[in-house]
């Protein structure tokens, strides 16, 4: 046989790879999060599975492909014309077969691997994320409801489930983290678009999608955060400055939905949700919030205490005016939120209604900034058995001490309260 006749060598063919290796025509191993390409080139590697196999399940019936059942009269009729020896049209009807036979298999696989997400989104981790009947009724009813009207929301919803998933199993950490990025892309993609569209109409599905990416952008540095040692590795990938700063970015969408809403009456199912009179009857909050351990009721007593005493340090102080009353509204800021604690868990929109002026003093370094933001940090402690700010208040302080100058540099009136930080929270 003449070598430019020699058949090609058999393989088999990347349908499910990333986006980039498609681009390139080159073939994914498909690893998650990243393949080994895009992890040599160190490039963003992005799946398009969730786009791709949503266009083939939302199809109508009718444009589905519909697998030929060898046992038709017409297949019989073909065979028997064929039966002079050419068998190269049954070995071509067997391979459509076979394809088409793989290709409805992964779309059950993916199915299936999505009810399982539906599933454990409204039995676990909507009751995680509830802090009193309303908060669970708005999670496992509404927005679910919502989400199978609007497929950037469901992709929201189980991004959600699949990051509460990697937070429940660590030892599965990698894998459903990948899972959660490629649904939080697709969500966001889709938000995004919506918006682009105006803010007339659909307001309901695109608060419920604004409110599930918040959670996903300070639930995700946390989950991601508590598997890194060492502290220089939290500063770079847990709950920082950073952070913070993203979530209020987060929190402005929120808020600007939440404004078309209130403000112009626009009334919708989650009236009961967001229109509720605060504070809530003690009786609404599940009685695990209550039952509080007893360290963490002396620690609760004991910021609120220092925090008192920081304003006072602020009042005898002699900063600039307009630095004086940053300082004093973020130290009010914080007693509120101390104040209405635990029956509510105002301190994750703490970074909405903190000024960005303080958010600035603090990237500048300012000492009196620092010793706000450690506290703010502290009252994220107290709920550290929440999984989605688990860690939280711990890495925010630890990147904010690593930031910081040294111990032996630090102005006389922090130097005790900068040790009772580091010992509160172990570092």
């Amino acid at each position: 046989m003449h070598l430019l006749n020699k058949p090609r060598r058999s393989h088999r063919k990347s349908r499910y790879g990333c986006a980039p290796c498609k681009r390139c025509h080159v073939k994914c191993d498909e690893k998650r999060p990243s393949c080994t390409r895009c992890l040599i080139r160190g490039q963003d590697c992005t799946y398009l599975i969730v786009a791709q196999r949503r266009v083939a399940s939302d199809a109508p019936l009718r444009d589905r492909p519909v697998l030929p059942s060898p046992c038709t009269p017409d297949n019989n009729r073909r065979d028997n014309s064929n039966a002079g020896g050419n068998h190269k049209n049954t070995h071509t009807h067997l391979d459509t077969i076979h394809s088409e036979s793989q290709a409805s298999s992964a779309r059950t696989h993916s199915r299936l691997h999505e009810m399982h997400l539906f599933h454990h989104a409204l039995m676990v981790t909507a009751p995680s994320l509830a802090n009193d009947d309303l908060d669970l009724q708005f999670w496992q009813m509404d927005i679910p409801r919502v989400a199978t009207t609007q497929a950037f929301v469901m992709d929201g919803l189980l991004a959600v489930a699949a990051l509460h998933l990697a937070y429940v199993h660590p030892e599965q950490r990698t894998h459903w983290t990948g899972v959660s990025l490629t649904y939080q892309i697709a969500a966001t993609t889709g938000l995004r678009e919506e918006l682009a569209a105006g803010l007339d109409d659909g307001l309901e599905a695109k608060f419920a999608g604004s409110a599930l990416i918040l959670l996903l952008i300070t639930a995700y540095p946390v989950v991601c955060g508590n598997s890194v040692a060492g502290q220089q590795s939290v500063e770079k990938q847990g709950y920082t400055l950073d952070t913070v700063q993203s979530i209020r970015s987060a929190l402005e969408g929120c808020a600007i939905m939440y404004t078309h809403i209130y403000q112009d009456q626009n009334h919708c199912s989650f009236d009961y949700w967001l229109r509720r009179d605060l504070p809530i009857r003690p009786e609404m909050v599940h009685q695990q919030r209550l039952n509080k351990r007893a360290e963490v009721s002396l620690l609760h007593s004991e910021l609120q205490a220092r925090l008192h005493h920081v304003r006072n340090v602020i009042e005898r102080g002699d900063p600039e005016p307009s630095l004086r009353d940053e300082y004093q509204r973020a130290c009010d800021l914080n007693l509120w939120i101390l104040d209405s604690w635990p029956a509510h868990r105002h301190g994750v929109v703490w970074p909405l209604w903190v000024s960005k002026a303080f958010l600035d003093l603090c990237g500048q370094g300012e000492w009196t900034a620092h010793i706000l933001l450690m506290f703010y940090g502290l009252t994220l402690h107290l709920d550290s058995h929440v999984w989605f700010i688990s860690g939280a208040g711990k890495q925010l302080i630890s990147s904010v001490l690593s930031r910081m100058r040294a111990e032996s540099d630090t102005p006389p009136e922090w130097a005790e309260m900068v040790c009772w930080v580091r010992r509160v929270i172990d570092v």
